[in-house]
């Protein structure tokens, strides 16, 4: 397992304390990167990582808690890696992140992340997207420099930046189709889970493979990563969809319903309209009519896809993705306590949702 050093003192034994003690780690370095680009993009960018606020004024960190990144970090570990060898590699795949969600938020008109105005929102279209891609040339100088002193390039870091290049392209491929299929009335249940794949089940499956081989794993344990992610990713995009429905079980909260109220045709709702249920012709209904939803309707198309089996399915679906990446890191880790502690952690993926939530202010403000 890492030493006290990169743990902190004492040894964490719970998921949030992993998380917090891979904050600790890497934001120091992402702010010393974030650092680098100059105005007017350093603004927008920092207002991402939230350090501070549209006016550029330093505020208490409301920030991402880095939950997937933290991925990159327990998978150097795999093979008696240190965190730190893997610190650049984390910082790339936390700025290609922000990158993807930015774009995201611009693509899906969403006009709040973490609570506060989306960057779009903020400092407007234009400026997001360069803000994103100043992220995105950002993280490919960060793996570009995994170099040795001498300047050569170790083979192994050659196959970090290939699996990470491959799940960015595969990820623009999965956000084209589904744009593609929303024009073209919505996707099947097997084109649904393609998208996920491509925009999420992938990204996670290369964050881990990556820390593994950074960390210095051989191929048969980074593939196991590898796998660990993807069913993690899995986990991560069905529940989303889920909650999107039907909101965080146990909390008095009212669901978002922004995909559905867009008749977009998520995972959950593809299982519903496929599911041979009666009521799935008054839910295909919905999807083809081209206003709004009215009053109260969309509480009823909520229950119709709970009664047509798409919430049965999700959570069938999440149960048994989560089974699959449990017995992928154990096969992995011959270190039982880590091991365990990696089971725990990914466990949190099925407790809240882990893409990009806030974490709450604490102590003194953080600026970049």
């Amino acid at each position: 397992m890492p030493g006290s050093a990169e743990w902190g003192s004492p040894p964490p034994v719970l998921p949030d304390q992993i998380a917090a003690a891979a904050r600790r780690m890497l934001l120091p370095h992402l702010r010393d990167v974030v650092g680098r680009i100059p105005p007017p993009l350093h603004t927008p960018c920092a207002y991402y990582f939230g350090w501070v606020d549209e006016a550029g004024r330093t505020v208490a960190y409301r920030g991402p808690s880095f939950r997937v990144v933290t991925l990159v970090l327990l998978s150097a570990g795999v093979g008696g890696g240190s965190w730190r060898r893997a610190r650049s590699v984390a910082a790339a795949c936390a700025l290609i992140h922000g990158y993807g969600l930015i774009c995201d938020d611009v693509i899906d008109g969403d006009a709040a992340r973490r609570g506060v105005p989306t960057v779009w929102k903020a400092f407007g279209v234009p400026t997001a997207i360069l803000a994103a891609d100043t992220l995105l040339t950002m993280a490919l100088t960060e793996l570009t420099e995994l170099t040795e002193p001498s300047g050569r390039t170790p083979p192994v870091t050659a196959e970090v930046r290939r699996v990470l290049l491959d799940a960015m392209h595969g990820a623009f491929r999965a956000q084209a189709l589904e744009a593609q299929y929303q024009r073209r009335g919505g996707a099947s249940l097997r084109q649904a889970l393609e998208v996920v794949d491509g925009k999420s089940s992938d990204w996670v499956a290369a964050c881990c493979e990556a820390g593994a081989l950074q960390g210095g794993a051989g191929p048969a344990r980074a593939e196991l990563m590898r796998s660990f992610g993807w069913h993690l990713g899995r986990v991560m995009q069905v529940r989303d969809d889920l909650l999107d429905v039907y909101g965080e079980p146990g909390k008095d909260v009212q669901p978002r319903r922004d995909d559905l109220r867009a008749r977009k045709k998520t995972s959950v709702v593809c299982a519903a309209l496929e599911s041979g249920h009666p009521f799935q012709d008054e839910l295909a209904l919905y999807y083809q009519r081209p206003d709004g939803p009215h009053d109260g309707e969309l509480g009823r198309m909520a229950d119709l896809v709970e009664r047509c089996g798409g919430r049965d399915w999700a959570e069938r679906a999440i149960a048994h993705h989560l089974r699959q990446a449990r017995s992928c890191v154990r096969r992995a880790v011959t270190d039982r306590r880590l091991a365990e502690l990696m089971c725990a952690y990914a466990d949190q993926f099925t407790h809240r949702s882990v893409g990009d939530e806030a974490i709450e202010p604490a102590g003194h403000p953080v600026g970049p």
